[in-house]
C-alpha cells in the first residue's frame, strides 16, 4: 500500500489519509480484514473485491463502497489483481458526508450510491480517469479532485457539527473507557454520549475504545517482530497476556501467535510517505 497523508485544510477534520493498493493476493491462503477504529470508503480501480461478511454470504463489491465501524473481521475468499484508491476518514469525519445514522451500517460494506448518490457519482466519474494508482502523479492530481467533491459534499450537506465533532474528537483520543470518568469535564450524561457514538461514530464508545485498543496491539503483532506478546499485551494496556489473547480471538476468531505465524490477514502497515 501506499499513503498520501497530505489532505486539504478544509477536509483535515474529517480525513486521516488516502491510500492506493495493487496487487494478487495468494490464492491458496484465506484472508481477513481486521476491525479499525473507522470508516473506510473505497473506490475499485480495476478488478473487484470479494468478501464474506458473514457466513456463506459473498459480496461483489464492485462500485465505489465504504465498510461501517467494524468489530469483527471480513473475510476475503476470491482472489485476483486488483486496484483502488481509498479514504480513510477519522473516526467522527465519515457522518457529514451522508447524514444518517452510522451504526445501521456496523460491519456491513455499503455501497455509496445507496447514501450519497450524489457524491458516489462524482467520484465514479473523477476515478474513471485513473489508469493506474502506481502513477503516483496522476494520483496526486487525482487525490485534488476528488478533495473538490467532498467539499462539495460537505457544502451541499452543511449544518451545526464544530461543537460535536469537538466533543467527539477529544473522546476518541482518550484513553481508557470508563465512560463517567470520561465525560467528566462535559455538561453530558453516559446515555447521551452513547447515543452520539452510535449515531456519529457508528457503535458505542466501550466497543469503539476496545476497538482502538485491538488495532493498536494487531499492528505490533504483525509488524513489531522484535516485541514479544506479552510485552505487546502490556504496552497496549491489556491486563496480562491471556487477557489479550481472549480479546484478539473475539476481533479475529484466532490467537495472536497463529497470525503472527501465517501471516493471513490484511493489516495496512502505517508508515506514510
Amino acid at each position: 500500500m501506499k499513503f498520501y497523508n497530505h489532505v486539504n485544510p478544509k477536509l483535515e477534520n474529517y480525513i486521516s489519509h488516502y491510500w492506493t493498493t495493487a496487487g494478487v493476493l495468494d490464492a491458496e491462503k484465506s484472508y481477513k480484514i481486521l476491525p479499525m477504529n473507522h470508516i473506510d470508503l473505497i473506490m475499485p480501480i480495476t478488478g473487484a473485491y470479494y468478501h464474506m461478511p458473514k457466513a456463506g454470504v459473498l459480496e461483489d463489491t464492485t462500485q465505489i463502497f465504504f465498510r461501517g465501524m467494524r468489530d469483527q473481521s471480513i473475510e476475503v475468499v476470491r482472489h485476483g489483481y486488483v486496484e483502488c484508491i481509498g479514504i480513510s476518514f477519522k473516526p467522527w469525519g465519515f457522518y457529514p458526508f451522508i447524514r444518517k445514522g452510522l451504526s445501521q451500517y456496523q460491519n456491513k460494506l455499503v455501497d455509496l450510491k445507496l447514501e450519497n448518490v450524489t457524491l458516489a457519482n462524482e467520484l465514479v466519474t473523477i476515478t474513471r480517469r485513473i489508469d493506474s494508482v502506481k502513477d503516483v502523479v496522476k494520483i496526486e492530481a487525482i487525490i485534488a479532485e476528488i478533495e473538490t467533491a467532498l467539499l462539495r459534499s460537505l457544502e451541499v450537506e452543511s449544518y451545526d457539527y464544530e461543537e460535536t465533532q469537538q466533543l467527539l474528537m477529544d473522546l476518541c483520543n482518550s484513553e481508557g473507557d470508563d465512560m463517567e470518568v470520561l465525560i467528566k469535564p462535559y455538561p453530558i450524561a453516559v446515555r447521551t454520549l452513547e447515543r452520539m457514538f452510535n449515531k456519529f461514530i457508528g457503535t458505542n464508545p466501550r466497543t469503539f475504545y476496545k476497538i482502538k485498543q485491538f488495532e493498536e496491539a494487531s499492528r505490533a503483532v504483525l509488524y513489531d517482530g522484535q516485541s514479544s506478546l506479552t510485552h505487546i499485551a502490556y504496552d497496549a494496556n491489556y491486563y496480562d497476556q491471556a487477557h489479550f489473547s481472549k480479546a484478539f480471538k473475539k476481533f479475529t476468531s484466532d490467537t495472536p501467535k497463529r497470525v503472527r505465524q501465517n501471516k493471513t490477514v490484511l493489516k495496512s502497515h502505517m508508515i506514510f510517505e
